[in-house]
């Protein structure tokens, strides 16, 4: 039953941002028959009713519309398997499964309702971290080291070569599959990341992994609502 809610309470907050059943649904893995239940009396400005009507007046049979329907279609299989997955290590209490789910829940890329075509990535500043991150990946994610890129992002006023050394040590990788990008100057004297500690950030992302980003979402929705429920409470202390 509180699964059924906070399913309910996503679906309505979803409407509430204009999207449409089918964008819902690959998100919230419900029947048509739920949603319409939930959703009928949650009002919609002016502006989201056009863009449903505008998405509904461009047709199925071919266009932007097919496609923006395909995908949705895809990513509710994928969050369903997800959704299967994550009941499945929660069960288990994998725990480095809901360690790594929940660093990239706190840190990760996300995709946006109006954007769901991001990647995995993660960006941090601490080797120890990324290096853990890399590990789920490659334990939950099905992928190699060939699918990872890393970039470096640090300051000009840096020791650029000596950062990207330690990031090479680091994290075990060639200076070919680094890339460095340069941050804004900031003169500010109140900026800490200065001197020979500072090693600018590194950000690790997955080549091609939208499909992947749609499982991790899901995963971390799972947890939330598991963990969050007074059974599991009480069988964590």
């Amino acid at each position: 039953m509180r699964a059924k809610l906070a399913e309910r309470e996503q679906a309505v907050a979803l409407r509430r941002q204009g999207l449409s059943y089918a964008e819902i649904q690959a998100r919230v893995p419900v029947s048509q028959s739920s949603l319409s239940l939930w959703l009928r009396h949650v009002p919609l400005t002016a502006d989201q009713q056009q863009r449903l009507a505008d998405l509904r007046s461009v047709g199925t049979s071919s266009g932007p519309f097919k496609l923006h329907e395909e995908k949705v279609a895809r990513m509710g299989t994928v969050r369903r398997k997800a959704s299967r997955e994550a009941n499945r290590f929660l069960k288990n209490r994998d725990m480095f499964w809901i360690i790594g789910t929940t660093l990239y829940w706190a840190e990760g890329s996300k995709g946006k309702p109006w954007d769901a075509s991001r990647q995995v990535c993660l960006t941090n500043m601490d080797p120890n971290m990324l290096r853990l991150f890399r590990q789920w990946i490659f334990r939950y994610g099905g992928v190699g080291p060939s699918d990872l890129q890393y970039a470096l992002y640090i300051h000009p006023s840096a020791d650029i070569e000596g950062a990207r050394t330690f990031w090479m040590e680091e994290l075990a990788i060639k200076s070919s599959t680094l890339r460095t990008y340069f941050k804004r100057p900031n003169h500010s004297p109140r900026r800490k990341n200065t001197g020979r500690h500072y090693h600018g950030t590194m950000r690790i992302r997955i080549a091609r992994s939208t499909a992947f980003l749609w499982r991790v979402e899901q995963w971390i929705e799972s947890l939330a609502r598991v963990a969050g429920s007074a059974k599991w409470q009480a069988s964590t202390l």
